[in-house]
């Protein structure tokens, strides 16, 4: 958390949020349903034989695929359900680093965002950084 003076924290209007966010969750768990019946059904029908190596290869890529899709979708659930929990402590729409008001038009277009654009803009900086450092070639 960055070093800041922390400003008391302003009122939020949970009620059109409460619903936003509820209806983001039901659409985003019956997206989830959905995908986790496709790859299991995808899972259980998985037979090589009678293929040749050119359809079993797009098979393996559509499966990798669909996974990292069931994979994103989940972590957008868990989000999801971080921002409900936000809404029965009071704290949903407040920036978890700078305990200011995340603007509206966020909250619609981004009903789970816990910090505000500036805060969110630090810490995808810092992480892109770490990441490069990471990358970086040792010569």
């Amino acid at each position: 958390m960055r070093s800041q003076v922390k400003s008391a924290p302003k009122p939020v209007n949970n009620a059109m949020t409460a619903g936003a966010v509820a209806r983001q969750l039901a659409r985003q768990e019956a997206e989830l349903d959905a995908r986790r019946n496709l790859l299991k059904h995808e899972i259980a029908h998985e037979v090589r034989d009678g293929r040749d190596s050119a359809e079993w290869s797009f098979d393996q890529s559509t499966f990798g695929v669909n996974a990292a899709v069931l994979e994103a979708t989940a972590r957008t659930m868990r989000n999801i359900e971080d921002a409900m929990d936000r809404l029965n402590t009071k704290s949903f729409g407040l920036c978890i680093e700078c305990d200011h008001r995340i603007p509206p038009v966020r909250l619609e277009a981004l009903p789970f965002a816990e910090r505000c654009r500036v805060c969110q803009e630090h810490l995808d900086e810092e992480e892109r950084q770490k990441t490069e450092e990471f990358f970086r070639p040792l010569f």
